[in-house]
């Protein structure tokens, strides 16, 4: 919770969606846990990241990791004490900071491309910008 919130009040959700995950007995799938196992942090992890053979990656074992993988706030442990009421299993990123929860696999895919789109047009304004600021008058 502590390594994946970047808002404060999006850490009710997402410890339930991981406690959800956990009941459902399905991968937890958190990003941090590989950064950790890799040894160090890096935004977009690839597919041999999201691979590589670690207790601490939760993209192929079962469960929470052996141990902590950072520090945590007192916010983060309350919110794993009263996680929100949510069904959501799925959350992804969306280009402010916070993240678009879902219940189902389609919603999710439909918000992963949200994101991919959202990511791609912020990459298309700021090539433009570098464009124009470049240009003599």
């Amino acid at each position: 919770v502590e390594r994946e919130a970047v808002l404060s009040q999006e850490k009710p959700m997402i410890a339930a969606v991981y406690l959800n995950r956990m009941r459902m007995r399905m991968r937890l799938e958190a990003d941090p846990t590989v950064q950790y196992a890799l040894g160090y942090w890096k935004k977009g992890l690839s597919l041999n990241d999201l691979r590589f053979p670690s207790p601490y990656n939760t993209y192929i074992n079962y469960g929470l990791p052996p141990g902590p993988i950072c520090n945590f706030g007192v916010e983060s442990f309350v919110a794993a004490m009263l996680p929100a009421r949510t069904d959501a299993v799925y959350f992804v990123a969306d280009n402010t900071g916070a993240h678009i929860f879902s219940v189902t696999h389609d919603e999710h895919l439909k918000a992963k491309r949200s994101f991919k789109r959202g990511l791609k047009a912020i990459k298309e304004r700021l090539k433009r910008e570098q464009l124009e600021g470049g240009r003599q008058p």
